[in-house]
């Protein structure tokens, strides 16, 4: 594997665990946080912009290495 295709991967690899996390954010953050805390609005919207910010940075990761 090339240094190239191992940025790659894992650029994918961040995009996909973004979409996840903006698709379903109680469940990602129960892990972490526990099911009481990971109902509240506001961790919801934090780790929205959380995985947005991942898929952003896979997407500069992407394009920077085409």
């Amino acid at each position: 594997m090339t240094p190239r295709q191992g940025a790659t991967m894992l650029a994918v690899g961040r995009a996909a665990l973004g979409v996840v996390v903006m698709a379903a954010p109680e469940r990602v953050t129960a892990g972490w946080l526990g099911a009481e805390h990971a109902s509240h609005p506001v961790v919801q919207d934090l780790a929205r912009s959380l995985g947005a910010r991942d898929v952003a940075l896979a997407i500069a990761t992407l394009v920077t290495l085409d």
